[in-house]
């Protein structure tokens, strides 16, 4: 609680002395998974996506900023692997599986902003992702 107290009066007190700005983001999202298990890894093919959201920047001085964004984002991939199963007589079973996975989920990104000049800026931070639902698709033949 001290903590999260003292950061909020940091980040007010710096914003008394700063210039602060607002703005709507959206854009493409190409996202892969990949999952492994004792059994089996599987490499998702690439999905396609979007992003939305609104962001916030504020300017600490001449060079440097603070930046966070809440973003709605969907993610996921697809996959095709075959599956092979060994059973007690030599008898083995090969299915096919065809697997397609999405997620929306509420990204916050915060990022530190350091501008060489206008036009040239480097940016780095942390990422924070929930994920608010998804789906999960599977076929085997």
């Amino acid at each position: 609680m001290k903590k999260t107290f003292l950061l909020t009066s940091i980040l007010l007190c710096l914003n008394t002395y700063a210039q602060t700005s607002f703005g709507l983001k959206a854009g493409y999202t190409l996202s892969k998974l990949k999952t492994s298990s004792e059994i089996n890894t599987v490499d998702y093919d690439a999905h396609s996506g979007f992003h939305f959201g609104a962001l916030v920047e504020t300017k600490l001085n001449k060079t440097w900023a603070l930046q966070g964004e809440l973003l709605y984002s969907r993610l996921g991939g697809t996959a095709s692997y075959v599956m092979q199963y060994q059973f007690p007589n030599d008898f083995s079973y090969l299915p096919r599986f065809e697997e397609d996975v999405s997620y929306n989920t509420l990204q916050l990104p915060i990022m530190g902003k350091y501008y060489f000049n206008d036009k040239i800026v480097a940016t780095a931070g942390v990422n924070f992702s929930f994920i608010l639902s998804g789906t999960y698709k599977t076929d085997a033949y």
